[in-house]
């Protein structure tokens, strides 16, 4: 039985999600600037957190964790829900803990924010889980379990977005399940330069619910 429901279950009990709002630059150079990040819930700002550009392929560090942002895929796979056609985004990162104690990395919520053509975007969902598991297997690692005190941890994130969109940006804060977001690395992502996504482990269909079309899979027919 996959890992699904449990996830599912944490995952309602969660934080809200983080979405970033215009912050305030201390000059054109990224790496010295600031972005502001809001409760999507209470619309409460979290942080206003110093940005630093990251780039797919290269090492980022704070503090005691180094990261990288191994791959960004794009599935061919799209589904419609009230009345807007939605796309899958992977993103593959190395995460590694060089602190003396574990380190929660949250997919869903405190550790990603995202924007989508300029403006902030919850497209990180309790369904994440759900299309990693389809897309790489049941066996993925969808960053839900801490990783342990020097403990290297390799997965995934997936984000729902427009079907349609040109450029997105993640934001990743390394230390947050720390309970610090004094740094964000942010990732300018054009939808140009993304690799295709591989054939998915269950291969992604569509039904029907209350007359808009939503991601229904081979396994979710058989249960």
């Amino acid at each position: 039985m996959r890992r699904w429901g449990t996830i599912l279950t944490a995952l309602l009990l969660s934080g809200a999600i983080l979405v970033p709002t215009a912050g305030c630059g201390k000059n054109s150079d990224e790496s010295s600037s600031e972005k502001t990040f809001v409760n999507q819930e209470t619309k409460e700002v979290i942080k206003s957190a110093e940005v630093e550009g990251g780039k797919v392929g290269e090492e980022v560090a704070y503090k005691d964790v180094t990261a990288t942002l191994d791959h960004v895929y794009l599935s061919d796979y799209t589904f419609s829900e009230n009345g807007s056609d939605i796309g899958l985004v992977f993103f593959e990162f190395t995460i590694q803990n060089n602190m003396d104690e574990d380190l929660s990395v949250d997919l869903m919520t405190h550790s990603f924010g995202m924007e989508v053509d300029g403006e902030g975007y919850p497209g990180l969902s309790i369904r994440g889980p759900h299309f990693i598991a389809d897309q790489f297997g049941d066996d993925a690692n969808v960053f839900f379990d801490p990783i342990p005190a020097g403990g290297t941890s390799t997965g995934y994130v997936c984000a729902e977005i427009p079907a349609d969109f040109t450029e997105m940006q993640l934001s990743y804060f390394p230390c947050a399940g720390d309970l610090d977001w004094g740094k964000a690395f942010v990732y300018e992502l054009q939808r140009s330069e993304m690799e295709p996504a591989p054939d998915p482990v269950v291969p992604f269909s569509q039904g029907e619910d209350d007359g808009d079309t939503v991601a229904v899979t081979e396994a979710d027919a058989e249960q």
